[in-house]
């Protein structure tokens, strides 16, 4: 950058020079060799890819470009260009295009540029965050500057600016980027997962980085361009003087949770207990362990080893489980979307084979009977930032599993809690597998779900940190091989409760499918379960609705079902369900009903699918020709095209279907998207279906809540189904910010206070309405969101039910209720039941990622 910055001025004095002395132009050379290299390693930023950003940024006429150091091949232009010439398109031949469009990989389209929009606050993180994973600046732009300092592995300053003035956070810039990915394992940030699959649109170009640069420079015949090179980053880079020390592995890793020695060259000793090779997804390393340890519960005695492919090549024939190697390289500190981090050794120089065959270390029991006891309240009791605080705590979830990282661990008579991936759905098999368990008898008893499973307490901010997360990672063990990818785990078949043998494997934080992270086991050995099972549970053997409707009985359920389209495979299994299992209910409201045509966007001729007749009635006949009740009828009020999130192109939305024998539905008006029911003087709904106040703007993105109104035996009953906004988008409960952010609560509260208000507008015409409301409310019965729609005027059902039956769904192997039935104060008088059917989350081969609620309510006259 020095040698680049004394370039700039000598060429702006000259040519300020030539342009006030014309005729003193012959005392300089015809040409000058135009080098942008990288000749300062104090700084990542190098010339060449900041000329390619600029360039970028002015052909396009973007306000911001980011561009990955590794798209480069070579980070060194030399064009021989005329100062003579006052159109450098004259002295731009065929040569130079091709010195230009060597310097790019355009072999997976890493040279095509894509535009998108970003928030400057996401900007600014993204570049944070980058810096600190790789300990350098590997993203180079234009249109902002930044200075970051790093020492030790921390941020020391961190300044961006826009043409010198501050940086506008809440703003929308136009970015361009290459491509989705910056490597293979990153993904660039205008994708993300939100409220359903809401993401920034991308708008894919043919344009190619060596194209714009050549123009770039056709299009600028002053060289006034080079004054623009910028992205300056400083980074600081310690290193161990004295080079045969040996820093032992529990050092490294300390009692904090981020290592004192990040971004420091050093030399450390382990045994290696688990390697992985895996070229399809470019992923190589090993964990290793001290021989002996500290003794200290504080320190982890182990750590990985990240190498790349070249590296692995070159020491293969030592990474073996069981040998004890010396390695040399970076302490790094790998930051996941948490802010969490796996302490690492990269940019690895050399590994030394010390000792072959070594005895690997006795695992830390865990579980009744070990040697350490799991924590089983919180998570994190810390406030603030955890890699900030001084020391771990042991008694939090997130202090403990951090103080094993790495390390060999066995868990003790584990239970099965949730699973995730795999076979877990039956009809939808995913290439991955997670098996959530805890180990036997160290949770709060009265947590303990019938089936054996564990059920999160809000209140008391417990969600059960004792749950371990298994996973079918490709690590070879000592006898080569990879039991994760057995058939026994990763198509096994296991029910929640089930019971497994001993398990052993290593203790690690990595990143889980939502992109955030957490601790987890890597199995070192083959899982065994006490009672193997061959099949899934079939529905006949799942359990069964003991509410059923009758003379004087009605029976009102929810039930999300989870994307499901008109020819979609699950509907006979949801129709038999509805018909075998809920024993066909009076009245059932949908959440995740799709268009005909699903996640697709157009149809035949083109245009947007909307339309759910036939996702409905397919339901219908089904629930027929299973058996169930011949005299449903169904309600729908189609949205908007791609306007109340879900799925991309599935349109998802609140829907119902009645028995029209059992119930009578009057309908009134013709309802569209963003119709109103609104309420005549007795407090009737003037639609009749209707949606509620669905022009709202904070139903943006959301679905829409549906109101209709039933009769049952003379009682009129009005039902509101919901589907509030989804938890994607807040801190994960795995995260270093502690206590976490619930980002996306604020909307849910806002819509409750809607759908409450227009609750206490019926009771304000008639207190002695009857009056359902439920659905997927995305929120838990004890959470803020839910209190607001409750008020004083609504009792939700789930509370009557015992603590430990009080879940509808099941995140990460933690059982818990977001689906919710509540009522009037008159309903109050006619003997509400409630029940849920766990016939999903308890078991594999699940047939919706939620279960059925079901209410009762009695009805003399």
């Amino acid at each position: 950058m020095k040698v680049l910055n004394k370039l700039i001025l000598i060429l702006s004095l000259l040519l300020a020079f030539i342009s006030c002395n014309k005729d003193l132009s012959p005392l300089i050379n015809d040409k000058l060799e135009l080098n942008l290299s990288n000749n300062n390693s104090e700084y990542n930023s190098t010339p060449t890819a900041n000329l390619v950003t600029e360039a970028i940024k002015n052909e396009l006429g973007i306000d911001i470009v980011f561009y990955p150091e590794s798209n480069l091949k070579n980070n060194s232009l030399n064009l021989n260009l005329d100062l003579t010439k006052t159109d450098i398109n004259e002295r731009l031949i065929d040569k130079t295009e091709n010195d230009i469009k060597s310097l790019y990989d355009t072999t997976t389209n890493k040279d095509l540029i894509c535009i998108s929009y970003m928030k400057g606050s996401q900007i600014k993180d993204f570049i944070k965050e980058r810096t600190l994973k790789n300990n350098s600046i590997d993203v180079h732009t234009s249109g902002i500057e930044y200075d970051i300092t790093i020492k030790g592995g921390e941020i020391q300053n961190y300044n961006i600016t826009r043409d010198g003035k501050t940086f506008d956070l809440d703003k929308q810039y136009k970015v361009a980027f290459i491509y989705y990915e910056y490597d293979y394992k990153s993904n660039f940030p205008g994708y993300y997962y939100g409220n359903g699959f809401n993401y920034l649109e991308v708008q894919k170009t043919d344009k190619k980085a060596s194209d714009l640069v050549i123009d770039y420079l056709k299009n600028n015949n002053k060289y006034s361009f080079l004054n623009k090179i910028n992205s300056k980053v400083t980074v600081i880079d310690k290193t161990i003087s004295d080079e045969n020390k040996i820093i032992p592995i529990y050092s490294i890793q300390g009692e904090k949770y981020k290592s004192e020695f990040t971004g420091i060259n050093l030399k450390t000793r382990g045994i290696i207990t688990a390697y992985i090779a895996d070229s399809y997804n470019n992923d190589y390393g090993f964990y290793m362990q001290d021989k002996y340890g500290d003794n200290n519960d504080y320190t982890s005695d182990a750590i990985y080893v990240e190498l790349d492919k070249t590296v692995y090549n070159k020491y293969s024939s030592i990474i073996k489980v069981g040998n004890l190697v010396e390695v040399e390289g970076n302490v790094d500190e790998t930051y996941t979307g948490t802010g969490l981090t796996r302490t690492s050794l990269i940019s690895i120089n050399k590994i030394t084979l010390r000792e072959k065959d070594v005895t690997l270390p006795t695992p830390i029991e865990l579980g009744e009977g070990g040697s350490r006891t799991i924590p089983n309240e919180h998570i994190s009791t810390y406030k603030g930032n955890v890699n900030q605080s001084l020391k771990l705590n042991l008694n939090d979830g997130i202090g403990f599993w951090e103080s094993l990282e790495g390390m060999l661990v066995k868990v003790k008579n584990p239970i099965v809690t949730g699973a995730k991936g795999g076979k877990n759905n039956a009809l939808e098999s995913k290439g991955y597998f997670n098996l959530f368990v805890k180990p036997n008898n160290v949770s709060n008893e009265y947590q303990v779900t019938p089936s054996n499973g564990l059920i999160i307490d809000v209140e008391k901010n417990d969600y059960n940190p004792e749950i371990i997360r298994l996973i079918n990672h490709a690590y070879y063990n000592k006898n080569g091989q990879k039991p994760g990818d057995s058939s026994s785990f990763k198509n096994g078949i296991f029910n929640v409760g089930d019971e497994l043998e001993d398990i052993t494997g290593i203790l690690a934080f990595n990143v889980n499918t939502f992109g955030d992270g957490e601790y987890d086991l890597l199995i070192n050995d083959y899982i065994t379960a006490k009672t193997p099972r061959t099949s899934y549970t079939p529905l006949a053997d799942r359990p069964k609705a003991t509410l059923i409707g009758d003379d004087t009985h009605l029976t009102i359920a929810t039930f999300n079902v989870e994307n499901m389209y008109a020819t979609h495979e699950k509907i006979p299994y949801i129709a038999e369900i509805i018909a075998q299992n809920m024993k066909s209910p009076d009245i059932i409201v949908f959440t995740e009903i799709q268009d005909n045509n699903g996640p697709d966007n157009y149809g035949e001729d083109g245009s947007p699918v909307v339309d759910a007749d036939e996702t409905l009635t397919n339901l219908i006949n089904n629930i027929e020709s299973k058996g169930g009740a011949t005299d449903y009828k169904y309600i729908n009020i189609n949205p908007l095209a791609y306007l109340e999130g879900g799925e991309p192109g599935g349109n998802i939305r609140v829907a119902a279907i009645y028995r029209d024998t059992r119930v009578e539905f009057n309908k009134r008006g013709e309802a569209g998207s963003l119709d109103h029911a609104g309420l005549d003087e007795n407090g009737d709904l003037i639609l009749n279906p209707g949606r509620v106040y669905p022009q709202e703007p904070i139903f943006k993105g959301t679905r829409r809540s549906l109101a209709m109104e039933f009769y049952f035996k003379n009682n009129k009953i009005v039902v509101i189904g919901n589907h509030l906004n989804s938890k994607g988008g807040d801190d994960p409960l795995w995260g270093a910010k502690q206590p976490v952010v619930l980002s996306t609560e604020a909307k849910r509260i806002k819509l409750a206070k809607i759908i409450h208000g227009f609750v206490q507008e019926i009771l304000s015409k008639d207190e002695n309405k009857n009056i359902v409301v439920l659905g997927d409310f995305n929120e838990f019965y004890a959470a803020n969101p839910m209190k607001v729609l409750k008020g004083n005027i609504l009792t939700n059902l789930i509370e009557t039910l015992p603590f430990n039956k009080r879940y509808s769904y099941n995140f990460q192997g933690n059982a818990q209720a977001t689906d919710h039935i509540l009522i009037s104060k008159n309903l109050k008088n006619h003997n509400p039941e409630i029940e849920i059917l766990p016939i999903n989350t308890d078991y594999m081969g699940q047939y919706s990622d939620h279960n059925p609620v079901i209410s009762r309510y009695e009805f003399n006259n």
